[in-house]
């Protein structure tokens, strides 16, 4: 019931805005399958953890088969404290998320790029600036495809003959946007590189 819900809810207000000659953009964190077509989606209240970072790759997996296609986690996690390696990697992996945003609950601490550190600001600054070079290509796939398809891809999607892509370490934590660009983030606590 609550899935149907959240479709209803996304579907009603996207026809209310597109009637009044709007663009909607709708953003939940209830959806289900086909829900796409009407909104898009938030991964929810992930926590500050790094098993929260992995995990948030094969979740967006999951909603781009689901037929949504502009979906993203809170970046350096919604609850709980982050940290400053810990947010500087989820901005190097989150800045690549379809949706991508900075967001957490009132009893965390602040983790806007400028209040933890040199290392976030420099992840931030860095990957931001990337993600906006690319927005272009972002966009060109979200057309293309108008709703259909994937748009963040596991890597087996291209790569299906090669037996190393369905290894845990590639198949969980690389993906791909479109058949252009291929992205392998560190995901792992005091990993230097991969």
């Amino acid at each position: 019931m609550h899935a149907y819900s959240g479709f209803g809810g996304i579907y009603a207000t996207h026809e209310f805005l597109a009637g009044k000659n709007l663009r909607p953009f709708i953003i939940s964190r209830s959806t289900a399958p086909g829900a796409g077509k009407y909104g898009f989606h938030w991964t929810g209240d992930n926590a500050a953890s790094f098993d929260f970072l992995r995990n948030s790759i094969a979740e967006n997996f999951m909603f781009q088969v689901w037929g949504i296609q502009m979906v993203g986690a809170d970046i350096c996690g919604f609850g709980g404290n982050t940290t400053e390696e810990l947010c500087a990697r989820w901005f190097q992996l989150g800045s690549f998320y379809p949706f991508a945003r900075n967001h957490n609950d009132h009893d965390s601490i602040d983790q806007e790029a400028y209040a933890l550190g040199d290392k976030v600001k420099q992840a931030s600054r860095t990957n931001l600036k990337l993600r906006y070079s690319l927005l272009k290509s972002y966009y060109r796939h979200f057309v293309v495809r108008r709703g259909l398809g994937t748009v963040y891809q596991p890597v087996f999607f291209h790569y299906n003959k090669d037996q190393e892509v369905f290894s845990d370490d590639v198949s969980e934590t690389q993906f791909m946007l479109g058949n252009e660009l291929m992205f392998a983030p560190v995901v792992e606590k005091g990993a230097t590189g991969r």
